[in-house]
């Protein structure tokens, strides 16, 4: 890693005002953010959902962090734990419309912020489907 676990860990997160200010600028309709704080995917993103849906979050959309394979690996720690524990790497999830996706992702990609399509919204009961 190149740093120790807990340095990895109390890095300062990115400050969204930027990626926030970018989808305002460019009248992005964004339905829902949630930040991927303590509870990590699985307990933060239902938050947001309104009834009858879920989200579908493609593992591998977006490049992992190296010091979540060394927690996970060394502390025998399971994937779905990882997800509910952790941020994974993702620290601002948004939730916008489909035809707007890519949109979205520019706006963020002009002000040089990293940011991934990391699933959808499917039919369901306000979960989190890791894929």
């Amino acid at each position: 890693l190149g740093e120790t676990v807990a340095e990895a860990l109390l890095r300062p997160h990115l400050n969204y005002f930027k990626p926030i200010e970018s989808w305002k600028i460019s009248g992005t309709k964004v339905k829902g953010l949630s930040h991927i704080t303590g509870g990590g995917f699985l307990e933060n993103i239902p938050r947001i959902l309104p009834k009858g849906v879920s989200v579908e979050v493609e593992k591998g959309s977006w490049p992992e962090l190296p010091v979540f394979s060394v927690i996970a690996e060394a502390g025998g720690v399971e994937e779905s734990e990882m997800f509910r524990t952790f941020n994974m790497g993702i620290g601002l999830v948004a939730v916008v419309p489909e035809e707007e996706a890519e949109s979205a992702l520019q706006a963020l990609r002009t002000w040089g912020e990293n940011a991934y399509r990391i699933g959808s919204v499917i039919e369901g009961d306000q979960r989190v489907v890791l894929k």
